[in-house]
């Protein structure tokens, strides 16, 4: 699991050690990111879902009346509720929902469901599908509405119509994921991952890096890049979803979908900055008799390729090296009996 640092806040990293020792967590720092990974092995029963879980970073929509919403501070306090939210007699993480069960506003079925809090103190600030952003799960599901659906982990847009990017579904011993291919457009393609029996264990993970989306579920993956199915998905923000999301909303308040969580933690890595563009330019008093004479223009300490074509087609290098300073001034002298000649520059 992980727990992001915020900046500007002191943190007591021996004593944050301690407590999660105490818990059965290892922390491991991993540049400014504090990850916290859980094994199943760990999990305890007399503890509340906060103390087997990383839950710093979500909140809850219960499947009560009110559709009520439990936030970060109140969460990590020990927050248990008997009927729609808590740990199982083997420690798991269990999620109930009733097909009866109260829903949100713009919603047709109830959840008992966590919901990412990028920023535990605003529901605003979420993240974009560039760098790495993972959810990685391992959950059992015990019990399926009449409909036999229950989506178990989601990402969900939050800007333009905010509708879910991909919905991982349980769906009658068939697990499956819903993607949607623009965010403009309610229509989904259905990716497959085989079956599952109820009670198995279902280990999965989302994840979006630089648009392409990958899931894998019990060995099996599915990739969809979703910058080059509509480039709007470029200006989204996004967030994660896991729990027991049912999908029926009729019948007895016996039934419903009931999804207990053995893992659940999420990694976000920003994108790596690409080196500056170069810009090749000829420079002045240049002779075509004595060869040209250019200058690069880069990133300082970036490295750089010099190739030249004469049909913009065949490449070839005249120069690797790193521009220390920014700048390489550079003579061709092969270039005086060329009729054309084309320059560019790569970056490495």
């Amino acid at each position: 699991m992980l727990a992001a640092c915020m900046p500007g806040l002191p943190i007591d990293f021996n004593a944050v050690g301690a407590w999660f020792r105490r818990c059965g967590l290892l922390p491991m720092l991993l540049s400014g990111i504090i990850v916290f990974e859980t094994s199943a092995l760990a999990l305890d029963p007399a503890l509340p879902p906060s103390g087997n879980f990383d839950l710093t970073h979500w909140k809850l929509t219960l499947p009560d009346a009110k559709a009520t919403e439990v936030f970060p501070p109140e969460i990590i306090q020990g927050y248990t509720d008997t009927n729609y939210f808590y740990s199982g007699s083997d420690g798991a993480m269990v999620f109930w929902c009733p097909v009866t069960g109260g829903v949100t506003d713009s919603a047709k079925y109830p959840r008992s469901e966590l919901r990412e809090m990028f920023d535990p103190l605003s529901d605003n600030n979420n993240w974009t599908g560039y760098g790495t952003n993972l959810l990685k799960a391992q959950c059992k599901v015990s019990q399926i509405p009449s409909s036999k659906k229950v989506i178990i982990g989601q990402i969900h847009s939050f800007t333009g119509k905010a509708l879910p990017l991909v919905k991982l579904q349980y769906n009658g011993g068939k697990v499956e994921a819903l993607v949607k291919p623009s965010p403009n457009q309610s229509d989904d393609t259905r990716l497959s991952f085989g079956t599952a029996e109820l009670d198995s264990l279902i280990a999965y993970r989302i994840q979006l890096a630089d648009g392409l989306l990958t899931l894998v579920v019990n060995n099996v993956t599915q990739t969809f890049n979703i910058f080059e199915s509509d480039p709007d998905w470029t200006n989204q923000t996004f967030y994660f979803k896991a729990g027991s999301y049912c999908q029926d909303n009729a019948g007895e308040a016996s039934e419903g979908a009931k999804v207990a969580f053995y893992q659940l933690s999420v990694e976000h890595s920003p994108a790596v900055a690409q080196p500056a563009p170069a810009v090749l330019q000829i420079i002045p008093g240049t002779s075509s008799s004595n060869g040209f004479r250019f200058q690069l223009q880069g990133k300082d300490g970036a490295r750089y390729s010099l190739q030249v074509s004469d049909d913009l087609r065949q490449w070839s290098d005249l120069l690797t090296t790193n521009a220390m300073s920014g700048i390489i001034d550079w003579q061709d002298e092969t270039a005086t009996n060329a009729a054309t000649r084309y320059y560019r520059a790569i970056s490495l």
